[in-house]
């Protein structure tokens, strides 16, 4: 509407108190006084409604589709801020907004009305096999709060209740600050001090103790699922036991991140709490470079930029892998041959090649607590040191017949004389 739409005898209302007496020096607020008076004398169809303005969603879909149209078209259930969310017991969860999301559900930060304190409440997507892994992790959570950590002291997240509200599992925990990954992101990647990773890794080391003896694998141990109790302080809390198993009943082989997945899990070999030893160790390379150890685009360069770093794994290893065919083949090799190490898809190149484009352009972060090392530079470490030869013409020791090597998949040609089968690392 316009004023000149107004009538002829409108005057501003308390026009000479606003002028005089400005409500705290402020011309926006001093000029919209009695605003909605205004309104209705430059129009007289103008009408006032006190009702609350709609409640902001939360759910990235925020469409109804199943469950009454509770649930969008992915299961989730929609939220919203200032939402209650009530257990069996009558305790009401207000919504107060979403900390993360991911392939389970959402994690939401919720006001206890019954503590008054701020706790972070786990919702699970209403689908059946979601639903029943859930329970896996209350079931563990339940048995590490109560039986192996019932003094709060081996650095597990507590879980504080658990309850289904309108078909959706619902676990609440206790409240942390930001996880390790946020705290790289915060320093721009350039890693933390030696002191500080013995400190955190410690902490680590404690958690990790107390779930081999509950016969506990995580599964999914990265950054991400590291979090600091208080921002002030280097006190962490292990979270997310949602792929979690127990080592008598390892069904998933799909499990762990790819950045720190182990090789036990990459070759197929049946797997035990080892592996979160070995995703402890690419976390505690990536809090000294600042970026991960092993940035594999697919399991395949995984498997190259390990093989690159640490050399062939055990024969035994491969043998017993049902997946080692995707990415090694048996060839037949001279026992007195001296055989190369070269990748097809590898992380790292030899002196004088030309840099790869796209993904294989990896950042290069100075560390502050290495001496300008460069992350590049450590990761070669393993090539140069010990006078040793770069990895396209660096020999093999292995005295052994049955070897194994990694190759492209055109190797040259065998001497004759004795054969034996050897592993040559196939191209995807």
């Amino acid at each position: 509407m316009a004023f000149l739409d107004a009538p002829k005898n409108f005057q501003p209302p308390n026009a000479r108190e606003r002028r005089e007496e400005p409500l705290h020096g402020s011309l926006l607020r001093s000029l919209t006084v009695d605003l909605i008076t205004t309104y209705q004398q430059c129009c007289a169809d103008f009408v006032y409604s006190d009702t609350t303005a709609p409640r902001r969603v939360l759910t990235k879909l925020s469409k109804g589709v199943y469950n009454g149209n509770f649930d969008n078209a992915e299961h989730d259930y929609i939220c919203r801020v200032g939402d209650k969310i009530v257990n069996p017991d009558g305790h009401a969860y207000e919504i107060l907004e979403r900390l993360g999301h991911g392939t389970f559900g959402q994690v939401l930060k919720i006001h206890h009305s019954t503590s008054n304190s701020h706790v972070a409440l786990k919702i699970i997507k209403n689908k059946p096999a979601y639903f029943h892994q859930a329970l896996v992790e209350v079931r563990i959570l339940q048995m590490l709060n109560q039986e192996f950590d019932p003094d709060d002291d081996k650095r597990i997240v507590r879980m504080l209740d658990f309850f289904v509200y309108r078909k959706h599992l619902c676990i609440a925990f206790e409240l942390l600050s930001v996880n390790l990954y946020e705290v790289l992101k915060q320093n721009s990647f350039r890693g933390v001090s030696m002191a500080l990773i013995r400190v955190l890794t410690d902490q680590l080391l404690k958690a990790l103790r107390c779930l081999r003896e509950a016969s506990v694998i995580h599964c999914d141990l990265k950054p991400e699922n590291v979090l600091l109790s208080n921002i002030h302080h280097t006190r962490i809390k292990l979270i997310d036991f949602g792929s979690a198993c127990f080592e008598s009943h390892t069904v998933y082989p799909y499990i762990q991140s790819r950045f720190y997945r182990s090789p036990e899990v990459l070759l197929g070999v049946p797997y035990t709490s080892a592996i979160d030893m070995w995703s402890l160790g690419c976390i505690c390379a990536e809090l000294f470079l600042g970026l991960p150890v092993f940035p594999g685009h697919s399991e395949y360069n995984q498997v190259c930029r390990i093989v690159e770093v640490l050399r062939m794994p055990p024969s035994s290893l491969l043998d017993a892998g049902r997946n080692t065919r995707r990415y090694f083949r048996k060839v037949q090799k001279s026992c007195d041959r001296i055989s190369s190490f070269r990748g097809r898809d590898s992380c790292c190149e030899s002196p004088g090649s030309p840099r790869k484009k796209g993904g294989e352009r990896r950042r290069r972060r100075r560390h502050t607590a290495g001496n300008g090392v460069t992350a590049a530079t450590v990761l070669m470490i393993h090539s140069y040191t010990q006078n040793k030869k770069p990895y396209e013409q660096q020999e093999w020791t292995e005295t052994s017949c049955k070897r194994y090597e990694a190759c492209s998949v055109s190797g040259g040609s065998s001497s004759s004389g004795d054969r034996s089968q050897d592993r040559v690392l196939c191209e995807p």
